[in-house]
């Protein structure tokens, strides 16, 4: 039998036995329907945890961060967390010596207590280079101005603060202007950060020249962020990176390296894979069994169709159609069957995204390679289930058929 006329005949014998198909194509559509709604509500949470940590976060993802070994258990390691190990001479030297890194930022962490008339409170602040406002654009604030490279040269007495500590310092007062004391040394508020939510607006910023010399009088850094010319080269810098470094450090051959890096992509990929891996889990076992129990539908009610159709198949071999012909004609009704419920169950599930969405902020949960693979797999599941009808079709002796 050709493709074309079986195909014919196919729809034909479908056709004819409406109530039947329709019953098949249920758990198809069901099936198929689950699978591409579940697949797009996947990427759809994945995309929405990856803007949650982009804007927690705050900044570019085009760096390197390096950073003593910490003695810090968890959380932002600070002045006394950390070894005395990493110094401004090695971040000079990494953007001198690593070709793909483009700008630096030494950082210093501490936690120092701010005072504004009767209000006190203790405020993490750091101490970052004017770069940092090129490497974070998180950081910029909602009002006033952030620090200057003039005001880094000249270790001007200047703070950016976030909304927490103008809350509590200053309640319904502007902040922009005014003079704290932080550890006995006058600082002008000079902006304010947006508000991001939790413990990231209790935090300040200051040139590092004005931190590190006035305020925490440190040599060594807490960490020092490289920015690199070319994100697709990141791990060449960072082995070019931590070369460069167990040079400076004199590390040699069996002896752990004193410092760490780090890269905020791959942190992020880590926590994506801890919140969508569990998800895609289930989301996987869910459209294999819903596509299985499809498919047995499939399979029993083609089972039964054979039984009923002993006649017409006993007529059909008797006038010259061959095994292959039996079984090609129900594997076409098989398979016909179910790509027609996986195009109903892929119309459904963007129909249904698509009614949610104008009922709720929820954007359409739509996702091209998911409606792709329903649509493949549901004519996989005809064939495949298709084949136990087919095979004992076509094994019907004409004789006993006709009989029958």
């Amino acid at each position: 039998m050709k493709l074309v006329p079986g195909f014919r005949s196919a729809m034909s014998s479908l056709g004819s036995h409406k109530s039947r198909t329709v019953l098949m194509m249920l758990g198809v559509v069901v099936g198929v329907g689950m699978l591409t709604s579940l697949v797009a509500f996947g990427e759809h949470t994945q995309n929405q945890v990856e803007g949650s940590f982009r804007n927690m976060m705050g900044g570019t993802w085009d760096v390197v961060v390096v950073s003593p070994q910490s003695r810090a258990t968890q959380g932002m390691p600070g002045a006394n967390d950390v070894e005395q190990t990493l110094t401004t001479a090695d971040a000079d030297a990494i953007i001198e010596n690593v070709p793909s890194v483009r700008l630096m930022s030494p950082f210093q962490g501490s936690s120092v207590e701010y005072v504004y008339e009767d209000n006190a409170m203790t405020v993490r602040t750091s101490g970052v280079s004017a770069a940092w406002i090129r490497l974070w654009a998180g950081d910029q604030p909602a009002r006033g101005a952030h620090f200057s490279e003039d005001d880094e040269q000249r270790m001007n007495r200047v703070a950016v603060i976030g909304v927490g500590v103008a809350r509590t310092l200053f309640g319904e007062e502007d902040p922009i202007g005014k003079t704290v004391r932080v550890n006995n040394v006058n600082v002008e508020i000079k902006g304010l950060l947006r508000e991001r939510g939790g413990g990231m607006d209790n935090i300040a910023y200051m040139p590092f020249t004005t931190f590190s010399k006035r305020i925490s009088r440190m040599e060594h850094l807490t960490m020092a962020m490289a920015h690199l010319t070319d994100p697709s080269e990141k791990d060449v810098a960072m082995a070019q990176i931590g070369q460069l470094m167990r040079e400076r450090h004199q590390v040699g051959g069996g002896i752990p390296d004193d410092f760490r890096l780090t890269s905020p992509i791959d942190a992020m990929e880590r926590q994506l894979a801890q919140v969508t891996i569990p998800f895609e889990r289930y989301i996987q076992i869910g459209s294999v069994v819903a596509l299985l129990i499809g498919g047995l539908v499939v399979m029993n009610i083609m089972t039964i169709a054979v039984s009923e159709r002993t006649k017409e198949i006993g007529l059909r071999r008797s006038v010259g159609a061959k095994q292959r012909d039996i079984a090609l004609q129900f594997l076409l009704e098989a398979s016909s069957v179910t790509l027609v419920g996986g195009l109903i169950g892929v119309g459904l599930s963007i129909g249904g995204s698509y009614a949610l969405s104008f009922s709720t902020d929820v954007p359409p949960l739509l996702s091209l390679p998911a409606t792709g693979i329903a649509l493949v797999a549901s004519v996989g599941v005809g064939v495949l289930f298709g084949l136990l009808p087919a095979r004992k079709a076509a094994a019907l002796d004409p004789i006993t058929a006709i009989r029958d």
